[in-house]
C-alpha cells in the first residue's frame, strides 16, 4: 500500500539524517561510519586492545560513549559486533581473541544501559576478513578491529 512505502521511505530517510549525524560525531582516527541498506557500520579504527588482551582499557572509554550516543540516535536496534584480528598466530587463537574482543565490547555496552542484552550479540571472525595486507604492519594494524553495527528496526506505530 501506498501508506507502507510512505512509512519506509520516512524510515529510510530518518537513518539517512541519522547517518549523516553519526559520521559527524567520530573523528577518521577513531571511527570510520559506512550505511548499508538499513545498517550503519561502525568500524572502530581507535579502539585498541594490548597484544592478545581482550580487556577494554580506559582509554577507549571515550570512544565506546561515541557509539553507546550513536546507537541511542538510531533508536530500537539489533546490534552485532564482529572481532577481527591481524593473520599473526594460529587461526584458532585468532578466532578465541576476536570472539573476547567483541565479548568485551558487548558487555561494556549492556553493563552501561544503553543497548538491552537481547539486542546485542558478538562474533569472533579471526583472521577471515581482512581489509588490508597482513603482509605489513600497517595492513596487520588496520585488520586488528571491531566492528559494530547497527541495524535499525522499523518503526513500531
Amino acid at each position: 500500500t501506498s501508506s507502507d512505502r510512505n512509512d519506509e521511505l520516512e524510515s529510510k530517510a530518518k537513518l539517512d539524517s541519522q547517518f549523516t549525524k553519526i559520521q559527524g560525531e567520530f573523528t577518521t582516527n577513531e571511527a570510520e561510519v559506512y550505511k548499508q541498506g538499513d545498517k550503519i557500520l561502525l568500524r572502530l579504527k581507535g579502539l585498541s586492545f594490548a597484544n592478545n588482551k581482550s580487556e577494554i582499557a580506559a582509554i577507549n572509554f571515550p570512544l565506546l560513549t561515541k557509539v553507546q550516543k550513536a546507537i541511542g540516535d538510531i533508536g530500537p536496534s539489533q546490534i552485532q559486533i564482529q572481532g577481527h584480528t591481524d593473520s599473526i598466530g594460529g587461526k584458532k587463537l585468532n578466532e578465541e581473541l576476536s570472539a573476547k574482543r567483541a565479548a568485551s565490547v558487548q558487555s561494556y555496552l549492556v553493563s552501561n544501559n544503553n543497548v538491552p542484552a537481547d539486542k546485542i550479540t558478538a562474533t569472533g571472525l579471526g583472521d577471515s576478513k581482512p581489509i588490508a595486507t597482513n603482509k605489513t604492519a600497517q595492513g596487520r594494524a588496520q585488520n586488528r578491529r571491531v566492528d559494530v553495527i547497527i541495524t535499525a528496526e522499523p518503526n513500531l506505530q
